[in-house]
Order: structure tokens, then sequence, then C-alpha cells
């Protein structure tokens, strides 16, 4: 199968980050940049990193939950695109370390200025993310349209304070997990079990999640399940995540001793 967004000479693992941040900011105006702002202020970046915010229309840190479905941001194409390469290089310096992060474009930087920071993206990579975007546009959006009730961008989960993990989506009861980098349109167990622990972490039931699902963007493929039916499939007999969750935070704490 033809992928729709075929690869480029461009970081596959900026692409994945900056096309989560693309998915969130067509989702909501002002998504919550809690990671990028953290890795920012790890290198000195945090003066730019909040210009970058007013650029994008943000008067304030954003929203970590909000009632959906709501406006994405407005903002010209490039100028989002951009911006959202800029995101993912920050975060990848709270994720990976300013050590690591720095020795890559970051470190390559005339200066820390939001104008850096937003040339900083290859032609590659941008023409790469306008063409998720199209799929993104044309595929998940209007699947979210009929989730109703809490959203959240970037949730992390009452497990998240044992196991460092966020998921990319939550959107009125459906956990979306965004895929780039599949060399083919396929479904991995891994990816499975990805979905199912974002979903067993939020073990208090916070965002109500009952149905999980997750995009490979390079291909323009949406797979969904109800995440009751998912589990008793696995599990060859009747299960629930509600049972399961409990069981999860018992494994989960025990790990932590």
């Amino acid at each position: 199968m033809i992928p729709a967004v075929p690869r480029q000479e461009a970081d596959p693992g900026t692409i994945g980050t900056a096309a989560d941040w693309l998915m969130r900011l067509l989702t909501y105006s002002t998504p919550t940049l809690r990671l990028a702002l953290y890795g920012a202020g790890l290198c000195g970046m945090l003066p730019a990193a909040k210009e970058l915010a007013q650029l994008l229309g943000y008067r304030d840190g954003g929203a970590a939950i909000f009632t959906g479905p709501a406006n994405g941001n407005d903002s010209e194409p490039q100028l989002l695109h951009r911006a959202c390469w800029a995101l993912a290089l920050l975060t990848e310096v709270y994720r990976r370390g300013p050590e690591i992060a720095m020795l890559g474009p970051l470190g390559a930087l005339p200066d820390r200025s939001a104008r850096s920071l937003l040339a900083a993206a290859p032609l590659a990579g941008l023409d790469q993310l306008a063409r998720i975007r199209g799929e993104l546009e044309s595929m998940l959006l209007p699947a979210l349209q009929t989730r109703a009730g809490l959203w959240a961008p970037g949730p992390e989960f009452a497990g998240s304070r044992i196991v460092k993990a966020d998921a990319d989506l939550i959107a009125g009861g459906l956990l979306v997990e965004l895929k780039t980098t599949k060399e083919r349109p396929s479904l991995g167990v891994t990816d499975l079990w990805q979905v199912l622990g974002y979903a067993l972490m939020d073990y208090v039931d916070e965002f109500g999640v009952v149905d999980v699902a997750i995009m490979h963007a390079r291909y323009g493929y949406l797979a969904h399940w109800h995440l009751d039916e998912m589990l008793t499939q696995l599990a060859g007999r009747p299960v629930t995540a509600a049972a399961l969750r409990a069981d999860f935070r018992t494994l989960l704490e025990a790990c932590s001793r």
C-alpha cells in the first residue's frame, strides 16, 4: 500500500512529536503547552517559548482539560506547522534531557529567539506535517466531532505518578494514539498494549475512557475499538476495564516499592 504521506529526509522522531502537537492544536485553539515549556525551561529558551505561544494566540497557559468538541487554532498554516516543529524540539529536551537534545537542531540555533525556533523547521518536515494535517482533517477530526464531553490533549493519568507517560488525546471518552512512523498500515501488539496501558493507568477513571483508537497518519488509517469488548477479546473471557484498573493499580504500586 502506497502511503499518503511518504517519508522524506527529516527526523522521524521530531515529525511524530510535531504531528502530536498539530493534532492537539487542530482540536483546540490553545491546548496546554506544558511539556514544551518544561523543556524550554531546561535549555534556557522559556522566553522564546512564551513568545511563540503568543504568536499562536495564547493569552495564558492553555487548557489541559476542556469541554469539546471545540474550534482548533486558526493560525496561518505555515506558522502553525513551524510552531509545531519548534514545540517538538522543546518537548524532546524535556523527554531526553538538555545534554542530549542540545546536540541536535536546538544547539545549532544562531540565538535563542522565537524567530530562530520557527526557522529551525526543515522544508521536508514542513511538507510532511502539511500532508499529515490533510489526513487528520479528512479522517480523524470528523470522527471526533461526535465525542461530546471532557477532552484532554496530552493527558497524564493517576498511574503517571509511578510510570512517566502521557497519552496523545482523549475526546469524550475516546483515547486516541497517533502514529507516524509505521512502515506499513498494520497494528502491532506493542501499539495495542500502549493504548490499553494508558486506559488502565487511569485507575481512578478520571477521563471516563470507554473507547480507544489508533490513527496511522501516513496511511490515513483509523482503527477503533470499544474498550471492554477489546479487553474481552484479548483475554478470551468477559472482563471489564473497571476490574482490570484495580488490578493494574495494585501492580503499579507494588512495582514502585
